[in-house]
């Protein structure tokens, strides 16, 4: 019996292996040196929106010339001077521009560009100005999310009794102009059950009740909500949404329904 059996080669497989080894790395350092090209070809693109097109971009083409996109940017403005002429930088109205040999240097204001950025542009107009088909410029964030938050007027509503403090006022500029009256104010037995099932979903304990209404201060109303935004019952009531989004549950589920070890730490 032969314990030590032969294995056939198989020369193709062994012709593949070859062929990756000699030129795997060639091609691997060829597809490196594309993607460094290509984010070099952004970085000059997203150069031209950083810097031109606060004056040739979505919202302004003076001399009616755009850099936003590649065939605005191309065939370039009102004068007739071609933006790019691929290849040829000393011959694109852009990188003339940019440099002050021709006309007014841009942009306008502020210094001029470095000489690295000067370079960046003339090297990608000098290979093409290749325009990658997924490249989307950064525009500028105009949501709302975004802005700074400015203070708004405060409506006048007329009747201060109801309006005691400027969100009352927000909510009751749009019944005035309706001309709706807001109901009465609530008695203070109806108020403290409704701040505490609001923020701790339980109802308040018949001490905290006869305490608030036993409370003749003006800012009585406030000191009680202050309370209960102090209580831990508080807390666990505005995380249980949170637990809710992220899928909380003591068990794993399905038909054992085995624990989660230690998943009490995330919730406590």
């Amino acid at each position: 019996m032969n314990y030590f059996p032969s294995y056939q080669v198989d020369p193709m497989k062994n012709y593949s292996l070859l062929v990756l080894t000699l030129f795997g790395p060639f091609l691997l350092s060829k597809e490196g040196r594309s993607d460094e090209s290509t984010g070099t070809h952004r970085q000059a693109i997203q150069l031209l929106q950083t810097r031109c097109a606060e004056c040739h971009g979505p919202t302004q083409q003076k001399g009616g010339f755009r850099v936003d996109g590649p065939k605005s940017l191309f065939e370039g403005g009102d004068s007739g001077d071609k933006g790019i002429i691929s290849g040829k930088p000393g011959e694109s109205a852009v990188f003339l521009r940019i440099t002050g040999a021709k006309g007014k240097q841009m942009p306008p204001k502020g210094p001029p560009l470095p000489e690295g950025e000067i370079k960046l542009i003339r090297d990608w107009i000098g290979v093409g100005g290749p325009w990658p088909s997924d490249f989307q410029p950064a525009q500028k964030k105009t949501h709302w999310a975004f802005q700074a938050p400015k203070r708004p007027p405060v409506p006048e509503v007329g009747d201060l009794l109801y309006a005691k403090n400027p969100i009352d006022r927000f909510l009751f500029g749009p019944m005035v102009k309706a001309g709706l009256k807001p109901s009465p104010r609530a008695d203070k037995s109806t108020l403290i059950r409704r701040v505490a099932l609001d923020l701790t979903g339980l109802p308040p304990t018949p001490e905290q009740v006869r305490g608030f209404l036993a409370d003749t201060r003006p800012d009585a109303f406030i000191k009680m909500v202050d309370t209960f935004l102090a209580l831990p019952s508080y807390g666990e009531r505005m995380a249980r949404p949170w637990l809710d989004l992220a899928r909380y549950a003591d068990s794993k589920g399905f038909g054992s329904d085995p624990l989660r070890l230690y998943i009490w730490r995330y919730r406590d």
